[in-house]
């Protein structure tokens, strides 16, 4: 450090550790998994509907839900993570985000995929909101 150079101090000038690198890990493979969970859909939509049989306001209805629901949730999970604890509800959110999208491939009608993409959108706009935050705390 250069001495009488102002508004350097040795906590500006620390390294990052093996830890915030793998959060920057985790949190960059988790907004790709948000991406793709917003835009698979639009491939699959015909054959989602064909297998349910399913109308296609139905099927606007699929790939709708999740973008309002993310859309809308996100200011609001933004703030409550500040309030709760950013950490631990990314981690909530990213196990509601997970069971949610893994059970949407068992999903057994259009009704009940739809919800579950809600909730994804749900765990999926606390880790949009709170990501680019954890990542600024660790480096």
């Amino acid at each position: 450090m250069a001495r009488g150079v102002v508004g350097t101090t040795d906590a500006t000038e620390r390294k990052p550790g093996a830890a915030a690198w793998l959060g920057l890990l985790v949190v960059c493979l988790v907004s790709m998994l948000i991406a793709l969970n917003v835009n698979m859909p639009n491939l699959a939509l015909p054959s989602v509907t064909r297998h349910f049989q399913a109308s296609a306001s139905l099927g606007s209805w699929l790939l709708l839900s999740y973008l309002v629901t993310l859309t809308a949730c996100l200011l609001a999970c933004g703030r409550l993570t500040d309030l709760l604890g950013q950490r631990r509800l990314y981690l909530a959110a990213l196990g509601i985000f997970s069971v949610t999208s893994l059970l949407c491939g068992f999903a057994p009608n259009m009704h009940v995929l739809i919800g579950l993409r809600v909730m994804a959108a749900l765990g999926g706009a606390v880790l949009m909101g709170s990501g680019a935050t954890l990542v600024h705390r660790a480096f």
